[in-house]
């Protein structure tokens, strides 16, 4: 295999770095793309791009990420232009499985039967789900459709609850909704927004946010049958308590842009939201939030994702540019490294097993 290890770098803050214009001595600007991973929480890295003697993916850009939930070993890729990969061995090795030359933006885990998994596209024209029930290796169906042309379904997700229940989000504004593994959809809201991320709570599935890229965050409590638009609430600007809550999140320029939200597992009422504005974090469902003060100065560089491991929701990793910051304590104090590539981090997973082993997924930069 002609993976590479790669020491990861201890870097100050400088915008110049985060936002790849600085370029490693020695990386082929052509292949640091797919997948890199470390397993020492962030201090060595490696990068994992064979397929065979003959192909890699070493100028792929990975969209998504996903992990399978009881057999780490098994990982699903996003990609590009390329349809999904799966490697079986932690990334030592991937084959292409989804073999439609597709953007896939988002793959989802049944988690009651990890066999059946989910994927959000842009297929030729139009957006597109698709189902596998046994983990892309036979069978693949279209199961949604987006009737627009060019919009894309940008996120799809399973209901942690009842696996029936299956959600998904479009570029266009819609929010989709299946009650039976997707064989059947219905629309629960149509947003002036374009929506790119889900997020639901695991401790009450009732509750879902999601994030568009010009239109901020939306929210439901009754499992998609009402909503609120925090655009339309009538809150002060600053909320009373100063010790929890700041401000609206239109209240942080650039904030309106959501490229990522993360709700902590055992609280529905704890939202993090990665933005162009930075990273901010919400106590009480999304109406107040307040600056996370992480080693990227807010209204710098765009925060791309937030992710909380399953052990313990005070360890978060963010990217902005191709570096990656690590808290272990909810957010007071960060680690940071600069990834060996000048590549964008758009898609980060962590071990549902082992929280020092992450999964780093980049995008070429325009």
């Amino acid at each position: 295999m002609k993976n590479k290890i790669f020491r990861a770098l201890i870097v100050l803050i400088v915008p110049l770095f985060f936002l790849g214009a600085g370029f490693l001595p020695g990386c082929d600007r052509s292949v640091d793309g797919g997948l890199f991973t470390t397993r020492d929480g962030g201090n060595t890295w490696e990068q994992k791009v064979f397929v065979s003697e003959k192909e890699n993916i070493a100028k792929l850009n990975v969209f998504s990420i996903v992990i399978h939930p009881t057999e780490p070993n098994v990982i699903y890729l996003g990609t590009q232009g390329k349809g999904v990969y799966k490697s079986s061995d932690s990334g030592g090795s991937f084959k292409r499985v989804l073999l439609n030359d597709v953007d896939i933006y988002s793959i989802a885990i049944d988690p009651k039967d990890s066999n059946i998994v989910y994927a959000s596209s842009l297929s030729a024209a139009n957006g597109k789900i698709y189902r596998s029930p046994n983990g892309f290796e036979e069978t693949v169906e279209e199961i949604l459709i987006e009737a627009r042309e060019g919009q894309a379904l940008k996120d799809v997700v399973v209901d942690p609850y009842d696996d029936s229940r299956i959600y998904a989000v479009s570029q266009q504004g819609g929010v989709f909704k299946s009650a039976d593994f997707g064989a059947s959809w219905s629309v629960k809201k149509w947003f002036d927004a374009a929506l790119t991320k889900i997020a639901v709570s695991q401790s009450d599935t009732r509750v879902i946010y999601v994030a568009s890229s010009d239109g901020g965050i939306f929210k439901t409590s009754d499992g998609g049958d009402t909503w609120l638009d925090f655009r339309e609430e009538e809150l002060p600007a600053v909320s009373e308590d100063e010790e929890l809550k700041e401000g609206l999140l239109y209240s942080f320029p650039g904030a309106n842009v959501v490229n990522d939200i993360a709700v902590d597992p055992g609280n529905s009422d704890m939202v993090y939201a990665a933005t162009d504005y930075g990273l901010l974090k919400s106590v009480d469902g999304g109406r107040f939030w307040k600056t996370v003060n992480s080693l990227v100065a807010p209204g710098t560089v765009p925060i791309k994702t937030v992710d909380l491991a399953s052990e313990s929701s005070n360890v978060i990793y963010i990217s902005a540019g191709s570096s990656l910051h690590k808290s272990t304590d909810g957010g007071i104090n960060w680690s940071n490294w600069l990834l060996p590539t000048v590549r964008r981090i758009e898609a980060v997973a962590i071990d549902p097993k082992d929280m020092q082993i992450v999964y780093v997924g980049v995008m070429k930069l325009k």
